[in-house]
């Protein structure tokens, strides 16, 4: 009597794109859930980028920061302003409402 996982999946009725989206949905969920461990929180703490990378990326990210300052610093917490400021944002309504919408007038 075979119980392996192969003959288990092949008896199901389902399709071989439901078996796909599954075990790609599988493979995502675990990947997702190791993020919290592996991810680095910022460019400093990135162990596989050179010093010369590190402040390069630094430095983009000050300049791309986006605030009326020009410039974020790295180590700030979280600030409920932030958020507010994102979700008044009209430009992500914009993006959001559909394909028919250009992304690329903003």
């Amino acid at each position: 009597m075979d119980v392996s996982a192969n003959h288990c999946i092949r008896s199901s009725k389902l399709t071989n794109t439901s078996r796909s989206f599954i075990l790609e949905g599988i493979v995502t969920v675990v990947m997702g859930s190791t993020l919290r461990w592996t991810l680095p929180d910022s460019p400093a703490s990135a162990s596989f980028l050179t010093a010369r990378e590190k402040a390069f990326i630094e430095r983009r990210l000050m300049q791309d920061a986006g605030t009326k300052s020009g410039h974020v610093n790295m180590h700030d917490g979280f600030k409920w302003h932030y958020l507010r400021a994102a979700l008044t944002e009209w430009k992500i309504y914009l993006a959001v409402r559909g394909p028919a919408q250009p992304q690329a007038c903003f």
